[in-house]
């Protein structure tokens, strides 16, 4: 995104839908390349068709990026239930401010989105049952 004055926005629909019960994690490495600190905006979002589910902005990134030329990690998640989402899963980043002035912008790098299966509540309730009748016999075995 270089050369920002006012907003830049770029948008990437994958052509997937949202799966249920599985977690997203959108990660990439991002900088200023410039040490004038211009930008006055930058976000990192998953979508839903054209709206956002999660995103990633203000302080939790614009500060951290402080125009050293070294690209910084950054992710975002978001786990979805049964129900999930409408519309196709999208990544977008936007930047704002007047970085076109200084020759600026807002650097992307190693963009990456993993999706794995998330545990259901359910699962976790009944291993946690289970775990807590082995101690219970376990216990009892012991004391006797």
């Amino acid at each position: 995104l270089a050369g920002v004055v006012g907003s830049v926005s770029i948008y990437q629909d994958t052509g997937s839908l949202f799966l249920p019960n599985s977690s997203y994690t959108l990660s990439f490495d991002a900088d200023q390349y410039s040490c004038l600190a211009l930008l006055s905006s930058a976000s990192a979002s998953l979508y839903a068709g054209q709206t956002p589910v999660a995103t990633l902005s203000g302080v939790s990134l614009l500060d951290l990026l402080d125009g050293s030329g070294t690209l910084r990690p950054f992710s975002l998640q978001f786990t979805t239930t049964d129900i999930v989402p409408l519309g196709n899963l999208g990544i977008g980043f936007t930047a704002g401010g007047l970085a076109e002035l200084a020759g600026a912008g807002f650097v992307l790098d190693n963009i990456r989105l993993d999706v794995s299966p998330a545990p259901e509540p359910g699962s976790a309730v009944f291993l946690a049952l289970v775990g807590l009748c082995l101690f219970f016999a376990r216990h009892r075995a012991s004391a006797c």
